[in-house]
């Protein structure tokens, strides 16, 4: 299990990258107070956590389609040429 936390962990690690996140956003948060740079870190914090946790929900579905969905199949394309003179 700890094998597969290492390997879930670096990999998380690399795609978010929070040391260039950090970064950027106290360039982006430069001008604000403290107060509203909390807040905003914690509104960051949040829906961060939100979209994780649907992806997590949502992973463990399979999506794909029951087979009474008809799929429309696609029509022929028919050439035809014009000869004009």
């Amino acid at each position: 299990m700890f094998d597969s936390f290492l390997l879930a962990f670096t990999a998380l690690f690399s795609i978010v990258n929070p040391i260039a996140m950090a970064l950027i956003f106290s360039q982006v948060t430069a001008e604000r107070s403290p107060k509203e740079r909390a807040q905003l870190a914690t509104l960051v914090a949040v829906y961060s956590a939100i979209v994780m946790l649907t992806a997590l929900w949502a992973g463990s579905y399979d999506f794909t389609p029951a087979p009474f969905i008809l799929v429309p199949q696609p029509t022929p394309i028919r050439l035809t040429s014009v000869i004009s003179l």
